[in-house]
């Protein structure tokens, strides 16, 4: 058996007890709602140190909204005061020297996707990326890294794109034109450098415009769930696609390997802008899966009629609320006057598997 049979195997092994010992129960997870939540969970695969911090605390926070009204006044709230994040911004514009996106395209390019309109982009999660040079190296071994690894994708405004070198199909389907315009720009930062300069000045940086001025245009700016309708369907079908072929062709993801789509609910400003997490090979912390829909599902309730307001308030309604990991008062997820905020018990903490 070749090296990299054995390893597979001793992973999977490893990964999924049924392999070894198949009269061995696979645990369960435990949430609020047991039928709606139920998920397996596979092998000894960890919750990454990051997450677990993050989600596994003993208070979290409850948003209660009274109708779906009030959804409605949250996502124009969000609209008005949203802002694109500046990680985004930054890769947007090559800002190389803040940009931890751009360093790991420098590596290797082929780890960034566009669809064809240039409406999503799909990245590493830099989250987890430990080691930027093994990681961009050997992409199709980093799935039996006992924390897994994470992508996400992220809605682009194509107003956003102007002016940028992303903005026509050709540049963002290359590659080698990606690394080629990077290489320059990096050039010329170490020549501002010497000679003493502000980097700043060779910044194509635009001030962003806020979110509701992209409403009226199409397609309007996609900033969290609430947006979501029937009219997206088929660009959240044909980004689940590519998502699906990445993960097949760039790290070498198979039906063995678990893997987790989706979108969550609330956002901090920090990350407002419609996006879609990619987990492989990850354990999920309750309260993580309990502020999660999957894509395939949510495209399914759109394909039925529903919107993403109605998707939040039937999960408000399962779970008592809208559960959130307790974060600071600087990254609260924006919110309007009119939600109720409560600091409640973590309902999770005390799970066997947590």
């Amino acid at each position: 058996m070749k090296d990299s049979d054995q390893k597979e195997k001793n992973f999977l092994q490893r990964y999924d007890p049924k392999k070894s010992n198949p009269n061995k129960k696979t645990k369960t997870i435990f949430s609020i709602d047991k039928n709606y939540f139920r998920q397996k969970i596979i092998g000894t695969c960890q919750i990454p140190k990051e997450k677990r911090e993050k989600y596994v605390s003993k208070k979290i926070l409850s948003f209660t909204y009274q109708n779906k009204k009030q959804l409605e006044e949250q996502r124009i709230y969000d609209l008005d005061n949203g802002k694109l994040p500046d990680f985004l911004s930054w890769f947007l514009h090559f800002d190389y020297d803040k940009s931890i996106n751009l360093k790991i395209a420098l590596h290797n390019p082929k780890l960034f996707r566009w669809n064809k309109k240039g409406n999503f982009v799909l990245f590493p999660n830099p989250t987890y990326v430990d080691n930027i040079e093994q990681f961009t190296r050997h992409p199709k071994i980093v799935k039996y890294n006992s924390k897994g690894f994470g992508l996400i994708g992220w809605f682009i405004h194509p107003e956003l794109l102007k002016g940028t070198f992303f903005e026509t199909q050709e540049n963002r389907d290359s590659t080698k034109r990606f690394r080629s315009h990077l290489l320059k720009k990096i050039q010329e930062i170490h020549r501002a450098k010497r000679q003493s300069l502000k980097f700043q000045s060779f910044s194509n940086k635009k001030e962003e415009k806020p979110f509701i001025e992209y409403e009226k245009l199409k397609p309007s700016f996609l900033v969290t769930i609430l947006d979501l309708n029937k009219s997206h369907i088929s660009i959240l079908k044909e980004f689940h696609q590519i998502i699906k072929e990445h993960l097949r062709m760039v790290y070498g993801i198979t039906k063995s390997d678990f893997v987790r789509i989706y979108i969550h609910y609330p956002y901090s400003p920090q990350t407002v802008t419609l996006h879609i997490h990619i987990r492989i090979n990850q354990a999920t912390p309750q309260l993580d899966l309990a502020r999660s829909f999957e894509l395939c599902n949510v495209i399914k309730e759109l394909e039925r009629g529903k919107t993403g307001i109605d998707l939040v308030w039937e999960r408000q309604m399962i779970t008592n609320g809208i559960l959130n990991n307790l974060e600071t008062e600087e990254t609260l997820p924006l919110q309007t006057s009119k939600v109720s905020i409560q600091t409640i018990n973590n309902p999770f903490i005390n799970d066997d598997y947590i």
